[in-house]
């Protein structure tokens, strides 16, 4: 009646919390669709706030201010919010984790004087948000590139009137390039002022109810382990109370960015994700402190899994360790099922508080279950481990209480066995002082009979020592046998001795050899003849399955074979002994011993003398089969060694000869044209690369200034690729890149058409393979004075100076650094997908133009040279290199070169580097 009571009890707290955790109000909200979500039939004064739930405009990509729709654009998607950007597709392709975009929704209300609000949950990971044009709210920075955003991740309000009108006009502009998916995570809430701050109050206060209960009951536990350290489960169960605290600090309200609000969000981040992971492992340890008998191995390899989660997350930044959530997800719930299982078997066993314990876990892990599925924007419930763990911390101060009084209940008993037995005791006093002289007798005859007994075992010990250094002594099989049989007849009475070697794989006797004085002519004649299955059918055959010795004492042994008792029967065969030779848990033989019938029937001390013989015998044969193997091992790693050596020479100068016909692939460091002086370089890391470089001289139709006639103008283009991954699959990737390149420039096409023509052509090589080819290019012409932008017409020395047009795109490498010949260095943010994977085909190029003069420089590199490292360990970055740029005097483009060279072998001391270096430097 107890454990029903006890599981009544349990599905009541449970019914209570699926209670708490539906937060759905009696009146269904309505739901935004087409972007637009009609408030004008819901009463906020009665039925509270409302969650902007449902599809919104969706503006991939695009940081959209409220003035941006007054041209109406057309979203790239309608979309569900809440929801991580990541299940949303566009042109059946889903989006990736990192980018940026614009959400705007329509409110349609009713016309108020009240004070209305915006409960903001929180979003990844940062954002801007406008309510009818005007900036209301902002957390972090919201920028296009990682360098340019700032995360944030706070619970936020804002209030506002409403203006006299019935559409409301809701845009948010969210950017990520930290976490492991973006987007508007939680539902926004809108309403009246007051039941906004009602209900942050109502989430603080629990908040800091949990926090606080949470923290006494650890803190109390670690005073009962303090008094108590045998109970190891106390400490164990005060640390992961002491873990859940913390984790409410940083969930729900997220106070702790309230009370610290200097902590950054990457702090914060690791904080919720460190109580997370070492939440399973504490308290996998508490329960296994708890009944270590109903736990094995996989606790702690569950423990171990947490602790390399943990530390992903301690050493790495955000955009790596968030991607583990899923996975550590996935392991919390193996770890519940586990831990469920193990309760259960203690509840089967019987074990003391086992079945409250089972209840509370029961609850606490359908807290975490709710909190998991709260996580991944499956249920919209909120998190509710803390209470899951106040449940449970209550049913074990009930399961201690129990143990308690379990335990005052047995120190009754004991007393009261106690005083039974010391009546017992003064009874058997009286015995012992009546039987004491009968013992000292007895204790003489044993005193007489154990040193016989002992002088027979120091005798039998010497030999054993004896006959152990003669075997292990010697190197050769056949010493090995005569050793043995000849000790086993000093210490035992015994007319014959068989030793039989086999090789069960080819079921053969390899060897054989026996001893004895008088030996007949038929034994002689049975062991040179015996094979291997007469052997398997007689008492050997058993010995070869169990793997333990026989003693026969009789001739009608009815474990033999039929033929094998009959040639027993016809000779004088009395009683024998078979014991195995034993290596490595494999018989490898036996050892037969035989008397006759009128001789010494062997006893089971007589075996295990055998055995013991036997034992050392076995040692000594493995190590000389094991020295002759080793011979014959090191002969064959000589010989292995010789050919890996020539393979490997072989693979060296192929490797050489591959460095070369790459290097023959690209073009010459410099085309020496006139207008336009050009350098390139190119480094591998290994010794083929996967880093290209390209220039070209073309000559397109224009116009003249104040002509319609038209006139071939000539063009410069010139191209860095980064492919990926190392070796030759990337240098395979590099020459159908700049084989590519080469047959579609020729064409004419325009930058932007170049790219996207090498981005389809490449998708057929790259795709099998997942790889693809970073490029920036960019091409340089004469520019028209008729054509020339007014500042640089309107310049003094505008006679001095020469035009040109600089035009750019860009598929996922370096932009270029411009030099100005003033001394000012340019860096222009300009992206693009790579080459290979079709999108660019798709979604077209961004191109940018900009104009030279004469003097000006422009450099293309690869990411080798931005990733150098120095022996500390110390990135380059797009900071040092501008830092490079900007203190290079005015120079040639050869001397640029030279510089960058110096100046990057001068930042890395000549350490070896990860990836390849490539530089074009042009000078107009």
């Amino acid at each position: 009646m107890a454990k029903i009571s006890a599981f009544r009890w349990i599905l009541f707290v449970m019914l209570i919390m699926i209670t708490a955790c539906n937060t759905a109000t009696t009146a269904k909200p309505p739901i935004a669709q087409a972007g637009i979500i009609d408030l004008t039939s819901w009463d906020f004064t009665q039925q509270g706030l409302v969650s902007l739930n449902g599809e919104w405009e969706f503006y991939w990509q695009q940081l959209l201010q409220p003035t941006a729709f007054q041209a109406t654009p057309s979203p790239t998607a309608m979309v569900l919010v809440p929801m991580v950007w990541t299940n949303y597709q566009i042109a059946g392709q889903p989006i990736p984790a990192y980018g940026y975009a614009t959400f705007r929704l329509r409110l349609k209300v009713k016309p108020t004087n009240q004070l209305y609000g915006l409960h903001v949950a929180g979003m990844g990971t940062s954002y801007r948000i406008w309510l009818n044009g005007q900036e209301v709210l902002t957390d972090g920075i919201v920028g296009t590139t990682r360098p340019t955003t700032i995360p944030r991740n706070d619970r936020q309000l804002v209030f506002f009137p409403l203006a006299p009108t019935e559409t409301v006009e809701l845009v948010i502009q969210v950017a990520n390039f930290h976490n492991w998916t973006g987007g508007i995570w939680y539902p926004l809430y809108f309403g009246l002022s007051a039941d906004l701050i009602r209900q942050h109050e109502y989430n603080l206060a629990i908040d800091m109810f949990l926090f606080g209960s949470l923290l006494v009951i650890g803190l109390y536990h670690f005073g009962l382990y303090s008094l108590r350290r045998k109970d190891s489960h106390t400490f164990y169960f005060g640390l992961f109370c002491l873990v859940v605290a913390i984790r409410t600090l940083v969930t729900g309200e997220n106070y702790l960015s309230v009370l610290q609000p200097a902590l950054s969000w990457v702090i914060l981040l690791k904080i919720e994700y460190l109580t997370f992971y070492l939440g399973i492992p504490s308290f996998i340890i508490f329960l296994t402190s708890l009944y270590p008998q109903d736990f094995g191995l996989t606790a702690k390899i569950l423990r171990f899994i947490s602790i390399i989660f943990a530390s992903v997350v301690l050493f790495t930044p955000p955009y790596i360790f968030t991607y583990t959530l899923l996975y550590f997800q996935l392991i919390s719930l193996a770890a519940i099922f586990y831990l469920l299982h193990g309760v259960g078997r203690s509840i089967i066993r019987r074990r003391d508080g086992a079945v409250i314990i089972g209840g509370g876990q029961l609850v606490l892990c359908f807290a975490v279950v709710n909190d998991i599925l709260y996580a991944n924007n499956v249920i919209q419930t909120g998190y509710i481990i803390s209470w899951g763990l106040i449940i449970f911390i209550l049913f074990q101060s009930l399961a201690l209480s129990m143990r308690f009084a379990h335990t005052f209940a047995k120190v009754e008993t004991l007393s009261e066995q106690l005083r039974q037995q010391m009546s017992d005791r003064e009874q058997a006093q009286e015995s012992i002082r009546l039987s004491e002289a009968r013992y000292r007798q007895l204790l003489e005859e044993q005193v007489k009979e154990r040193t016989t007994k002992l002088t027979l075992a120091l005798s039998e010990t010497e030999e054993l020592l004896s006959a152990a250094a003669a075997i292990l002594g010697a190197n050769q099989f056949k010493a090995i046998c005569q050793n043995l049989v000849m000790h086993f007849t000093r210490l035992v009475t015994v007319d014959w001795i068989a030793l039989f070697m086999v090789n069960h794989d080819q079921r053969q006797v390899i060897h054989r050899n026996y001893y004895g004085e008088n030996v007949p002519p038929k034994w002689v004649t049975d062991v040179a003849q015996m094979s291997y299955d007469e052997l398997e059918l007689g008492l050997s055959g058993q010995v070869f399955s169990s793997k333990q010795p026989i003693l026969s004492i009789q001739a009608d042994d009815e474990r033999e074979s039929a033929a094998t008792a009959k040639k027993r029967q016809a000779s004088s065969y009395g009683s024998l002994i078979v014991v195995p030779l034993m290596s490595k848990g494999l018989v490898m033989g036996t050892i037969t011993a035989v008397n006759r019938l009128d001789n010494h029937v062997f006893t089971s001390h007589d075996v295990e003398l055998l055995m013991s013989l036997a034992t050392q015998s076995a040692a000594a044969i493995e190590n000389v089969r094991l020295f002759e193997e080793m011979q014959q091992a090191k002969e064959a790693t000589e010989a292995t060694n010789k050919t890996l050596k020539k393979l490997n020479d072989r693979l060296q100068g192929e490797l050489v000869f591959a460095r070369k016909i790459q290097q023959s692939l690209l073009s010459a460091p410099s085309p020496h044209w006139a207008e336009v002086e050009v350098i390139c370089y190119n480094m591998p890391a290994r010794e083929i690369g996967g880093d290209l470089y390209a220039y070209y001289r073309g000559q397109r139709q224009s116009h003249g200034a104040g002509s319609d006639e038209p006139r071939l103008t000539p063009y410069y283009g010139l191209a860095v690729g980064d492919v990926t991954g190392k070796g030759m699959p990337a240098a395979l990737l590099m020459a159908v890149s700049l084989a590519s390149f080469q047959a579609t420039i020729i064409q004419g096409l325009s930058p932007n058409d170049l790219l996207r023509s090498l981005d389809e052509t490449l998708v057929p090589y790259t795709k099998a393979q997942h790889q693809n080819c970073a490029m920036c290019y960019v091409e340089i012409r004469s520019k028209e004075l008729g054509v020339m932008n007014d500042e640089l017409k309107s310049s003094q020395n505008s006679s001095l100076l020469t035009p040109y047009s600089l035009r750019i795109v860009n598929a996922a490498c370096i932009p270029p650094y411009i030099k100005r010949v003033t001394g000012e260095v340019e860096n222009h943010e300009l992206g693009g997908f790579a080459l290979g994977q079709g999108l660019g085909n798709l979604m077209g190029y961004q191109e940018l133009e900009l104009t030279l003069v004469k003097g000006d420089l422009v450099i293309l590199m690869s990411d080798g040279v931005i990733e150098a490292h120095n022996a500390d360990g110390d990135m380059l970055g797009f900071e040092g290199m501008l830092s490079l740029m900007q203190t290079a005097p005015a120079m040639s483009a050869a001397e640029m070169l030279a510089y960058l060279k110096q100046e990057l072998f001068l930042f890395t001391g000549g350490i070896e580097q990860h990836d390849d270096i490539t530089i074009v430097v042009a000078r107009v």
